[in-house]
């Protein structure tokens, strides 16, 4: 999947706690460290 999973990844979690937050927005997510195993 590689950068194209982590893009899903991303866009779910903006989704996610948007939709958790409302009426505030999140612009954007930071992955500070990705561990894959």
């Amino acid at each position: 999947q590689g950068s194209a999973g982590i893009y899903r990844l991303r866009q779910e979690l903006l989704a996610r706690v948007s939709q958790a937050i409302y009426p505030a927005k999140v612009r954007n997510v930071l992955f500070r460290e990705m561990l894959i195993q």
